[in-house]
C-alpha cells in the first residue's frame, strides 16, 4: 500500500501525511511482534525515528546518497518534506 501511494497517488493530503501515517503504524506493529518491551517505550522509539527521516527529508538525504535517480530508493527513504504551516 505504502509502494502504491507513494507512486501513484498526487494529491494534496493522503501522499504526503498519510502514506507516512502508514508507516509509522507498520513500523511499530512489525517491531511490537518481535520485541518484548514497554509498548510506550517502543512507541516513542518509533516516534522520534520517524521524527529522524522526516529531518532527512528536509535536509535532502537522498540527494547526498546519490540516489535521487534511483526510483526504488527514492520511494523507500522518501523525498518529500512538508509541514502544514510551510508553503512549498
Amino acid at each position: 500500500m505504502e509502494i502504491l501511494i507513494a507512486k501513484y497517488l498526487h494529491d494534496a493530503f493522503i501522499r504526503p501525511f498519510g502514506g507516512d501515517v502508514l508507516v509509522v503504524v507498520l513500523i511499530y506493529a512489525f517491531f511490537r511482534i518481535f520485541l518484548m518491551t514497554n509498548n510506550k517505550r517502543l512507541a516513542l522509539g518509533v516516534l522520534i525515528f520517524s521524527f529522524v527521516i522526516e529531518f532527512s527529508q528536509a535536509i535532502h538525504y537522498v540527494n547526498w546518497l546519490g540516489l535521487q535517480d534511483n526510483k526504488f530508493w527514492s520511494i523507500v527513504l522518501g523525498t518529500y518534506f512538508s509541514v502544514l504551516c510551510f508553503k512549498d
